[in-house]
């Protein structure tokens, strides 16, 4: 097994359990149970090899890839006032795109560059009411999870992705502290 592929997933499901440990908001909460599945799934299935763990993780990974972004971009609206229909707009395009791609495996309807899309205002929703509360870990927050959305473009190391996410997910805990 890779070590960085191990590290990675170990930091994401360090900060997944330890987000849901302090959180229990409406979308944080389950950002953060996502990431902690994702980096426990993904940790056991490269460490071992093992066929139904990677199938398993190919689902969890997703799940986490199109969703983190979007449930903490609704948390944070709904924290600044933002009603619940308007919040869960987020979360609209990045659910019909997990289903169409793993689920339906319709990848000719699931582009990836619809996915992108979505996550940058996704993200810049973070970072414009993060700012807007002059809460920097939120800001920090919207700088890692872009890194992590698009850097894939320009990195070549496949798991920075993942850890990316992960350390995002750490950054905004410290907002609690």
């Amino acid at each position: 097994a890779n070590a960085k592929t191990l590290l990675a997933h170990a930091i994401l499901a360090g900060s997944g359990g330890y987000g849901l440990s302090l959180s229990q908001p409406k979308y944080a909460g389950p950002a953060y149970g996502i990431s902690l599945v994702s980096g426990c799934v993904g940790f056991l299935a490269n460490a071992t090899g093992e066929d139904t763990l990677l199938k398993l993780h190919k689902y969890t990974s997703g799940l986490c890839r199109c969703l983190e972004v979007p449930l903490m971009a609704s948390e944070i609206c709904l924290g600044n006032g933002i009603k619940l229909e308007l919040a869960a707009l987020n979360l609209l395009y990045p659910s019909i795109h997990y289903i169409a791609k793993y689920i339906l495996k319709k990848d000719d309807i699931a582009k990836q560059s619809f996915l992108e899309a979505s996550h940058a205002i996704s993200i810049c929703a973070i970072a414009y009411f993060s700012f807007l509360e002059e809460n920097w870990w939120g800001v920090g927050l919207a700088a890692v999870y872009a890194m992590s959305s698009f850097g894939q473009n320009i990195l070549d190391e496949p798991q920075a992705s993942t850890a990316l996410m992960g350390i995002g997910n750490f950054i905004y805990i410290l907002k609690w502290k």
